[in-house]
């Protein structure tokens, strides 16, 4: 009797090792499932890191030109008598609202 006793723990013994494993084995094959999930999203966010600075950076450029092919002048010059402004020794004639605009907007700085 003794034996069987024994037997039967020693059964439920290796039942509860059994069931332990499998549980063992589940909960990796989740911790690996969520890594891997986590390694897909870390990728990910690099990759529209490196596109978001790649976009930047083109941004920047496109400034730069946008900024050398601006209008930049060194000196203006106002005739109103001819209805033309002077800008870096080129003439162009200005419509008379234009020109209001012109004498409204810098009236202090422009000098007949």
């Amino acid at each position: 009797m003794e034996n069987d006793f024994s037997g039967q723990t020693e059964i439920k013994l290796l039942e509860v090792l059994a069931s332990s494993g499998s549980l063992f084995e589940s909960s990796i094959s989740l911790y690996s499932n969520i890594i891997f999930t986590l390694v897909i999203i870390t990728i990910s966010m690099m990759v529209m890191s490196f596109c978001s600075l790649m976009f930047n950076i083109h941004l920047l450029q496109q400034f730069v030109a946008l900024k050398n092919s601006a209008l930049q002048f060194i000196g203006i010059e106002l005739n109103r008598a001819e209805k033309s402004v002077k800008i870096n020794c080129n003439w162009l004639l200005l419509t008379k609202g234009s020109m209001e605009t012109l004498e409204h907007t810098f009236r202090s700085d422009i000098r007949r």
